[in-house]
């Protein structure tokens, strides 16, 4: 979202930017003006709820044609009363509104699990468009959803999703209508031959857009600006532990050791007090943080969890990828996408062993295909507009409200 709104500051608009109020020094860091509104939520701490553990049963990523009816309701059920109403709930959807109208804005932008975005939209008569973090699983679950409801008696055919956002729209004098569910526009910045079909509305056309890479404010550090060692680099970032991630009764040390013989050198992001740094391998070197804009143009491969912000820096500097897919979102289908057009390969943590780890990145690093196959989806994402060109079509007017 931050190449985004600064393609639209830098042509001349007036850009906020509505976040929960632990994110507004985050916000402030990239250059923009933050706006707090509703209550802190903490993501982390949220992820770690019972009710959130116990609803990753509700996989958002199933392929939706081979759902029935009750397995589909389910998950956009959960999906909405667990996770979206918490992430923007009334406090939020009401802060939100009330900026809105103060503040007039001409367009609303908003996260694909944000629908306080929509919301304040219709309160003070902007366009809205729904951004995408990643694939567009919500899209395609509820494309499935409408389809199959029309086959049930009208009973059955509760849409947990638009009663909840009419509810809403209606305290803030609308009412709900699919638009409110998609956005006027859908910006994906997903690189073409990894995109999703969501079987987007007519009226709520998809706009692709080439995702920059973006890692926040850092400096590149010293080591980075010396000469590479000759060796093929690897950059190992996996985010939370095996262990605390999927309990796969490995560690990231695990994973370290069974690359200690190889003539690569590691580079891999731990915090300071992960058990892993007391014993690295010779050939690993541990940062708390590395910018990986900077990182991954010296790398041969990129071994990481899936998510975006790195697979978008890996597609941009043409690196293989090695999936380690973690529960949440995406993941697993962007690893499987990958794998089908040889730009990476996918290890799912209940097939992670050192071994399987080390045979997979070695393929990678050894056969000249896979870097082939990284540069021609580097090419690919190369074909969509930027943040610049799409700043211009969502401001052109030609969906303003009246």
């Amino acid at each position: 979202m931050v190449p985004l709104a600064w393609a639209m500051q830098s042509a001349g608009h007036d850009v906020r930017f509505a976040v929960h109020p632990e994110a507004t020094a985050t916000v402030a860091g990239t250059g923009l003006q933050p706006v707090a509104v509703g209550r802190p939520l903490h993501m982390g701490t949220f992820m770690e709820r019972e009710s959130v553990i116990a609803g990753l049963g509700f996989d958002i990523s199933e392929d939706p044609a081979t759902l029935d009816a009750e397995r589909t309701l389910g998950i956009l059920t959960w999906y909405t009363t667990v996770f979206l109403q918490n992430v923007t709930d009334e406090t939020f959807m009401d802060d939100l509104v009330a900026e809105a109208r103060a503040w007039r804005p001409g367009l609303v932008v908003w996260d694909a699990l944000s629908y306080a975005g929509p919301v304040a939209a219709r309160a003070c008569g902007a366009a809205h468009a729904r951004l995408l973090f990643g694939l567009d699983l919500l899209g395609r679950m509820r494309h499935r959803f409408q389809e199959q409801r029309r086959g049930l008696p009208p009973e059955a055919r509760d849409d947990v999703l638009a009663e909840w956002l009419d509810v809403h729209l209606r305290r803030h004098g609308g009412g709900f209508t699919e638009a409110d569910a998609t956005g006027d526009w859908t910006v994906d910045p997903m690189p073409p031959p990894l995109a999703l079909d969501s079987g987007l509305p007519a009226d709520s056309p998809r706009i692709a857009m080439r995702q920059p890479p973006y890692n926040g404010p850092s400096q590149v550090p010293r080591w980075l600006r010396e000469p590479p060692s000759g060796r093929p680099r690897v950059c190992v970032t996996l985010g939370l532990s095996l262990r605390e991630m999927w309990d796969a009764g490995l560690s990231v040390g695990d994973l370290l050791a069974a690359v200690a013989d190889l003539d690569v050198e590691v580079v891999t992001t731990l915090p300071p007090d992960d058990e892993a740094r007391r014993a690295l391998p010779p050939n690993v070197r541990a940062v708390d943080f590395v910018p990986l804009t900077a990182l991954l143009p010296s790398c041969s491969a990129v071994v990481h969890h899936g998510g975006a912000g790195t697979l978008h820096s890996a597609v941009a500097h043409a690196v293989p990828q090695l999936i380690v897919p973690d529960a949440v979102w995406d993941p697993r289908l962007l690893g499987e996408r990958l794998a089908e057009l040889g730009a990476g390969a996918i290890v799912t943590p209940d097939r992670l062993t050192p071994e399987r780890l080390r045979r997979e990145l070695l393929r990678l690093l050894e056969d000249p295909s896979a870097r082939a196959a990284a540069a021609r989806l580097s090419r690919s994402a190369l074909t969509s507009p930027g943040p610049d060109a799409v700043a211009r079509i969502l401001t052109s007017g030609r969906h303003a409200r009246k």
